[in-house]
């Protein structure tokens, strides 16, 4: 019989807030990027602040798929 946690671990809850930020933060700066990718595509300069929150899109995006790539949830519940 094995030993089957009742409640999360502190690192767990940790991530779950990480990654709900990190996704959070996405979805914010998702037109940003839109209109960005828009005014390359054409051409064009992006207009304000567009490029640096597409970079902002880009960098949560990618440590995003870092992440989850990594096994880090798997190797939290594999030990604890």
């Amino acid at each position: 019989m094995t030993n089957t946690p009742t409640s999360y671990r502190s690192a767990q809850i940790t991530l779950h807030w990480v990654v709900f930020a990190a996704i959070w933060v996405q979805w914010l700066f998702n037109e940003p990027m839109k209109r960005t990718i828009e005014a390359m595509q054409t051409g064009a300069t992006p207009e304000g602040n567009d490029a640096t929150m597409a970079l902002v899109h880009v960098g949560f995006g990618s440590t995003i798929l870092g992440g989850s790539g990594s096994g880090t949830q798997l190797s939290l519940a594999l030990t604890h």
